[in-house]
């Protein structure tokens, strides 16, 4: 997931512009869409990414994270 992250020119010009709320919600946004890619291949995630926010908080807080920091780096 993260490799596709790193790919998507929204995410990348979010994180560009150096605002980290308006680039959280461009994560945000990025994570959900690509979670509906892998609905089928990984039901599992779907439905636990669907379905709790504390795993969905947790999934895009750490890929946000990890995103910030190889930007800042």
């Amino acid at each position: 997931m993260p490799e596709k992250l790193r790919a998507d020119e929204k995410v990348k010009n979010a994180l560009e512009q150096g605002d980290p709320q308006n680039a959280r919600i461009e994560v945000d946004r990025a994570v959900r869409r690509l979670v509906l890619e892998y609905m089928m291949d990984h039901t599992q995630l779907y439905k636990e990414f669907t379905s709790r926010e504390d795993f969905r908080s947790f999934v895009v807080d750490k890929l946000f994270g990890l995103l910030s920091q190889e930007k800042s780096s």
